[in-house]
């Protein structure tokens, strides 16, 4: 809800070239079934698209064992699988946090967050190098559309 709100002011209105977003667990949190998530999602990206911003999207982060009860683990997984499927089918570039914070019982790892749901600096640590990786992809897709609509531009003057 509130993040669609922002996001003409918050990324649009900016220009860039790029945005990752991880948008969710606040709204499972607060009873938005998954269907109207990923219709948020969708929207996102569509409204990021009609702008020449190429959209970048993150898994949900794990949450404590307290925190599962209004955020169930088997709900985020549903929702982070239809997130990995909506980039694969957009070509859009996945973040994947969440394996990266799972424990084997499917909780954030205890370490990376200090209330069960928001990271703490190690969490950021965890985070920080598959955030830059999603970064550095989007500038070589980027380097290569403007390579290949260049190569497309001299080839079709006379």
């Amino acid at each position: 809800g509130q993040m669609l709100g922002r996001f003409l002011a918050d990324v649009v209105a900016l220009h860039p070239k790029g945005t990752l977003i991880l948008a969710g667990t606040n709204d499972v949190a607060h009873g938005v079934k998954p269907a109207a998530i990923a219709d948020n999602l969708v929207m996102m990206g569509e409204i990021a698209k009609m702008h020449n911003v190429q959209p970048m999207f993150a898994s949900l982060l794990p949450v404590s064992q307290a925190r599962a009860k209004d955020r169930p683990v088997e709900t985020l997984k549903q929702i982070n699988q239809w997130i990995r499927d909506y980039c694969i089918r957009e070509s859009f570039i996945y973040v994947d946090y969440y394996t990266a914070m799972v424990d084997a019982s499917g909780f954030i790892k205890a370490d990376l967050s200090d209330d069960g749901l928001h990271p703490n600096a190690k969490g950021y640590r965890v985070m920080a190098p598959l955030a830059q990786g999603a970064v550095e992809r989007l500038g070589i897709m980027l380097s290569e559309e403007t390579d290949t609509t260049r190569r497309r531009g001299t080839t079709t003057k006379k």
